[in-house]
């Protein structure tokens, strides 16, 4: 594997320090191990899952997995039901790589399919080792990679493509003691190709906070700076394993107080003014189409879901804005599950939540947005 010696001793791409001391100025180099989730810490969050085209053989629905070092060949994928003409059930994983099914170091998943929101889902979880070669900072390692993967088949939708999902569950983590204490880091993959790099994303405390580590703010990408105290800290360089990262104090000319008040998105919505009214929507779509037609007005279509954080949000922060309610004193409004009226969510082509339209009392579309709206940008919406 040629390749590996390439990328790190070229010195090019991507920001692989390959002359990094760990006494070199300013630099702190931090040994990292591959962790799962445990009893006593696991991530509150996991990256975006990603997408795999299954494709039909005589065997069952196949897809590959793309994971590590470039030379290595793909993990191949293969779904089965256990019963003819059953649910998939069984997720068979070519943990060798060898292209076949069924070798001493390939593994075989199963599961119970479950109904959720009207679909049927195959879920597995499994764990696949990623080698990586010798380099100077550390031997030949072996990064093992915990995986989320499932399968979701609707009924009503019998000709959509066929696509397996998939999520990492585990992560890079690291210890330093320090003169002015112990350094934490964790850094796991935004973009999921078992390679680490600025594509992913890093979080960095001390023992009082190490709780930090494993929440969803605190994460950022690579190239971005992290917070210890006051001082912030960069990555300066990683190895494509993970195993090896250097840290230095940078200055990003402004202090924590000031970036969380200039990151805090929402600050504007939660200082909106609330007299305790909400916008008043109803949950029955034809009654609501027709109450908005016998008084002529337009109609606010809401389409949420059980599981959609950012309408929760919305519910609390800006449909309870005095603005957004008068804006919407003149409208009917509807909330829509868009699990439960999948129908709707045909005829009108949403792709998301929340996703909102305007209707005229004649049924056209006069506007359709999605994703969360701003207080600011929902009293205009309204208009």
């Amino acid at each position: 594997m040629k390749y590996i010696y390439c990328i790190i001793l070229s010195g090019i791409a991507l920001f692989f320090g390959c002359s990094k001391s760990g006494n070199e100025s300013g630099l702190i180099k931090i040994m990292l191990e591959p962790a799962s989730p445990g009893e006593q810490y696991g991530l509150k969050w996991s990256p975006k899952g990603e997408k795999l085209q299954l494709r039909e053989t005589e065997e069952g629905l196949m897809a590959s997995l793309s994971l590590g070092p470039e030379a290595l060949p793909p993990v191949h994928l293969l779904l089965t039901s256990s019963a003819p003409g059953g649910n998939f059930d069984r997720l068979a994983v070519d943990l060798d790589r060898d292209g076949r099914f069924g070798g001493d170091e390939d593994t075989l998943l199963s599961c119970n399919p479950s109904e959720n929101r009207g679909k049927i889902w195959s879920s597995f979880s499994g764990n696949v080792n990623i080698p990586f070669e010798k380099t100077r900072w550390h031997k030949p390692v072996v990064n093992s990679y915990p995986l989320s993967l499932w399968y979701v088949f609707d009924p009503l939708e019998p000709d959509a493509e066929k696509v397996i999902r998939y999520s990492r569950r585990g992560w890079m983590q690291g210890k330093i003691e320090t003169d002015s204490g112990s350094i934490h880091i964790l850094i796991t993959e935004s973009l999921m190709d078992g390679i680490f790099n600025r594509n992913d994303s890093w979080a960095i405390s001390n023992d009082s906070s190490i709780n930090e580590l494993f929440q969803s703010q605190s994460a950022k990408g690579i190239d971005s700076h992290n917070w210890l105290g006051e001082q912030a800290y960069g990555i300066d360089s990683i190895l494509p394993s993970g195993r090896v990262a250097w840290i230095k104090p940078v200055d990003p000319n402004i202090t924590r107080a000031e970036e969380e008040t200039r990151n805090d998105w929402l600050a504007p919505d939660r200082a909106a003014k609330r007299s305790g009214k909400k916008v008043g929507f109803l949950h029955d779509y034809e009654y609501a189409r027709e109450l908005a037609k016998q008084r002529n007005q337009n109609l606010l279509i809401d389409f949420e879901t059980t599981w959609c954080g950012p309408c929760k949000t919305m519910d609390a922060w800006v449909y309870t804005a005095d603005t957004v309610v008068n804006a919407a004193s003149n409208i009917v409004c509807v909330k829509v599950d868009g699990d439960e009226n999948r129908n709707l969510v045909k005829k009108f082509g949403v792709t998301g939540y929340p996703t909102m339209i305007l209707l005229s009392p004649t049924d056209q579309i006069l506007k359709k947005v999605s994703g969360y709206q701003s207080v600011i940008r929902m009293v205009d919406f309204l208009k």
